[in-house]
């Protein structure tokens, strides 16, 4: 299930770290899982099921109540479990990077080698203990994740909670009680896990919007589904549909029909295609809603535009 995000104004305790995009994503037959990178940190929240989450060629296990913090730019990788389908919130956040603190060092302990010895460690490590840096002065060096097993649940519950009944309900100044419930979670991982988070621009790499751009362009005459995009990129629908918007103006379905039928116009205008043949080849199954969607965009249809082509081009349409 993917939740409608929203720009939420966050009352942050770091100046400028926004909350931009929430979602809660459940393990199905499609789920394919590729190690993956995005210009913004996330927090995850383990809501049910058993799975891995793999980082500098490491894994961990994750379970119900696991916290992850996931650094930008940071490569990593989630696995479910086939028995136990995982389901995990994420909370999506600009402009802020995770640093283990100086002053805490006890808090941290090496990454393992293996599964099996994360697990190990799972099973013997305190309360709030945290893997994902060998000393903290590493961990300052280069933005790692963090993996902390067996913290209060209270505070991701609630926020969980309160973000998805507050955009389903979109009862007025939802954005600002959702941002309130984000900064509230925001504060508990501070404190407990006792990182540093610090202000980072979130640009430093090209967005989402702009690779599935680039996805389009390269294949617009694939069967794409909004939901596919956005499984392709690791992102919620509805955000990337918002965020795809903010970007070019335009949704990425819009942007799609687009593309398709600029191409079409083009094979039509050779004259040397039937509209079914030119349909199929940019990527629509069904002439008629080809022929819909080329209207809207030229306000002519496909065979009006043919006419237009080069006389001696022009071959009977069949």
């Amino acid at each position: 299930m993917f939740l409608q995000s929203q720009d939420f104004l966050t009352p942050s305790p770091i100046r400028g770290v926004k909350l931009f995009a929430y979602s809660r994503e459940r393990y199905a037959s499609d789920w394919k899982s590729y190690e993956h990178e995005h210009s913004y940190a996330e927090i995850f929240y383990v809501l049910s099921g058993k799975g891995t989450f793999r980082t500098a060629a490491k894994d961990y296990p994750l379970r119900r109540g696991t916290i992850v913090i996931n650094n930008p730019n940071v490569m990593h990788c989630e696995f479910s479990s086939e028995a136990e389908p995982l389901e995990y919130a994420v909370f999506s956040i600009e402009n802020a990077a995770f640093t283990a603190s100086c002053d805490e060092t006890e808090t941290l302990s090496p990454l393992f080698e293996t599964a099996e010895t994360a697990e190990t460690a799972e099973e013997t490590a305190p309360a709030g203990t945290a893997y994902g840096a060998e000393t903290a002065a590493e961990a300052n060096a280069h933005l790692k994740s963090f993996v902390f097993y067996d913290l209060p649940s209270g505070a991701a519950e609630k926020a969980v909670q309160t973000i998805e009944r507050e955009i389903a309900e979109k009862r007025p100044f939802f954005e600002a009680v959702c941002a309130n419930a984000f900064a509230g979670l925001l504060l508990f991982v501070l404190r407990e896990t006792r990182l540093n988070a610090t202000a980072r621009e979130s640009n430093a790499a090209p967005s989402v919007s702009s690779y599935a751009k680039d996805y389009l362009d390269a294949h617009f005459s694939e069967e794409i589904t909004l939901e596919r995009l956005a499984k392709a990129f690791y992102v919620g629908k509805y955000h990337l549909a918002h965020a795809f918007k903010a970007a070019f103006g335009v949704s990425p379905m819009r942007y799609l029909a687009t593309v398709r039928c600029n191409r079409a116009k083009k094979l039509l205008l050779r004259g040397s295609y039937p509209v079914a043949a030119v349909s199929v080849s940019v990527g629509y199954s069904s002439v008629s809603y080809f022929s819909a969607a080329y209207k809207k965009a030229f306000g002519e249809t496909p065979q009006e535009t043919r006419k237009h082509a080069r006389p001696a081009a022009n071959t009977k349409e069949k």
